[in-house]
């Protein structure tokens, strides 16, 4: 962490993650160099001894069989463990009502800014005081740790307390923690100051991927990290930088949403964000991939070939099921029917070449969603049309019938010029922009 201070209770000391130290001086360097910092706030749960936690009184939750990838080849240990579910209790509820004044957040030492959409539990419980419990995920930390991870309990509160709250839920009667929950205090980059690549606008050759960027999450890291990364080694070959178009996928979504409006808080990936997320499927990964990756040396042309044949073969076998007769329909139809699946089709009536299960997955996500994804079709049509969209300057957002809060207070603060641009500001949802649209339509008449 840049800056990083970790705070158990009241109590805090300059620290990066669980034992290791902070960057001190790296802050200044960035500072000197003409970026501009943010101070933001993140949490992490407690991780328990495994050993000490009753599972029979925990719900399972079954690892998905076959595993699902982004490449079609998940790793050997994907569907090897479980998950679990606990809920937090009233006897939860009051430890933490009951001594909020020893929370870093509620007393005010911390400044930094914290996700909204990463709650810790203490602000579960004070936001949501209506809720009798919480749901929270209990996950393995590694196939061969000790440890396992309290999704959902990040806390501030001090240790002491951190060993009565994690007693007083199901399944942790006899927990021995291992790693207590804490919150860190951060530095991060405003990453309107970065290029699409991630680069530095004011010292070309230095690349930021993770927190340092105002994202909150592992996953978010890494994205940015291959991006980067790549980025990083193409520079050092004299190479052009490479960007990913927002319409690619999460990843384009994500850098686009950074660089291009920047974020006053922790942000997070949600399939909320994605504009045309039935276009952006895991299932689909390398059809909108895939050429990409061959392009910029990161995958074999052989590559490329292999998903083309792939998906030439989905095509026409959507040919053949749409000029078959099945039940008095076509075969298209008679797949897009709730009780019917690609398999039992193709057992009656066999293609002429048996599908892999990945091709097969393709063919029915087609032909059930054949409408929804012709609907977003045209959704991205539109959202390339909405650049002739302006909104007039000085529009009074809080106005707008149907707006979400969010979307007000962030269109209030953005001010963007076109539809286009607000759709493109972090949070903004489908139905903001119809509000919004809408809302034109009408001052146009």
């Amino acid at each position: 962490f840049l800056g990083g201070v970790v705070w158990y209770g009241r109590r805090s000391r300059p620290a990066g993650r669980q034992g290791e130290p902070p960057a001190r001086f790296l802050s200044r360097s960035l500072e000197a160099v003409g970026h501009t910092l943010r101070r933001f706030k993140t949490g992490t749960p407690p991780r328990i001894r495994a050993d000490s936690v009753d599972f029979s009184e925990l719900l399972v939750v079954p690892p998905e069989v076959p595993p699902g990838s982004f490449t079609g080849s998940p790793g050997p240990h994907a569907a090897k463990l479980p998950t679990w579910q606990t809920r937090t209790t009233s006897r939860t509820h009051r430890l933490i009502l009951e001594n909020l004044h020893l929370s870093p957040l509620y007393a005010g030492d911390i400044v930094g800014i914290g996700p909204r959409y990463c709650p810790s539990i203490e602000d579960k419980v004070v936001r949501f005081y209506d809720k009798d419990s919480h749901l929270l995920f209990v996950e393995p930390d590694g196939l061969a740790t000790s440890e396992v991870y309290l999704q959902g309990f990040s806390s501030s509160l001090p240790p002491e307390l951190q060993e009565d709250m994690v007693k007083s839920l199901p399944g942790f009667g006899r927990a021995v923690i291992q790693r207590y929950a804490y919150a860190v205090e951060y530095d991060s980059l405003d990453p309107t100051e970065l290029t699409r690549g991630l680069q530095s606008r004011f010292l070309p050759g230095l690349f930021a991927a993770g927190q340092v960027n105002g994202t909150s999450g592992y996953e978010e890291a890494a994205a940015q990290g291959l991006l980067a990364g790549l980025n990083a080694a193409r520079y050092a070959l004299g190479l052009s930088e490479v960007h990913l178009p927002r319409e690619s996928g999460y990843i384009g979504v994500m850098v686009d949403d950074l660089v291009g409006r920047g974020t006053d808080e922790p942000y997070r990936m949600m399939t909320s964000r994605v504009e045309l997320r039935l276009l952006c499927r895991a299932d689909n990964a390398d059809e909108r991939l895939v050429p990409l990756a061959v392009e910029w040396g990161l995958r074999p042309r052989e590559d490329l070939e292999a998903m083309r044949e792939k998906y030439r073969r989905v095509e026409a076998e959507l040919r053949r099921l749409e000029a078959l007769r099945v039940d008095g329909v076509s075969g298209l139809v008679w797949l897009r029917r709730p009780e019917n699946t690609y398999g039992a089709l193709a057992e009656r009536f066999p293609p002429p070449v048996p599908l892999s299960p990945e091709e097969a997955y393709q063919v029915e996500v087609r032909a059930k969603y054949a409408g929804y994804i012709e609907r977003q079709e045209q959704l991205r049509k539109k959202l390339r049309d909405l650049e002739g969209f302006r909104i007039p300057e000085g529009l009074e957002f809080p106005r707008i019938p149907g707006l979400s809060r969010e979307a007000v207070e962030k269109l209030s603060r953005v001010r963007p010029r076109t539809v286009a641009e607000a759709a493109r500001v972090p949070g903004i949802r489908d139905s903001d922009l119809t509000a919004l649209l809408v809302h034109l339509r009408v001052l146009s008449r």
